[in-house]
């Protein structure tokens, strides 16, 4: 995209940062310009044979929600056994309800 870069991007986690900035290197335009399809197809990968971090285990989930079921998966990294309560990371990814396909 030709547009100058927003200033809320100085508040981003480097990590968000470069995600920003790799979407705005494949569209050579804002989305609503291009309009779905074309922005579905620039965007439209396979996915890797092997993940990047190496996991043990992948468990495949269904949540109960207000609004019926919702499918999660539960990842488990090589970890020396630790006991008690584990931290979580949880992603809700939103960004992708009208671009990605499933």
């Amino acid at each position: 995209m030709t547009d100058a870069i927003p200033t809320s991007w100085e508040q981003l986690d480097p990590a968000a940062l470069l995600i920003a900035q790799a979407l705005t290197t494949a569209m050579p335009a804002p989305v609503h310009e291009l309009g779905v399809a074309t922005a579905r197809e620039l965007l439209a990968s396979a996915p890797r044979d092997t993940p990047l971090t190496p996991l043990d285990r992948v468990d495949e989930l269904t949540v109960p929600t207000r609004t019926g079921r919702a499918r999660a998966r539960r990842y488990h990294p090589p970890a020396p056994h630790i006991q008690g309560p584990q931290p979580t990371l949880l992603y809700l990814h939103g960004g992708g309800f009208v671009l990605v396909t499933l």
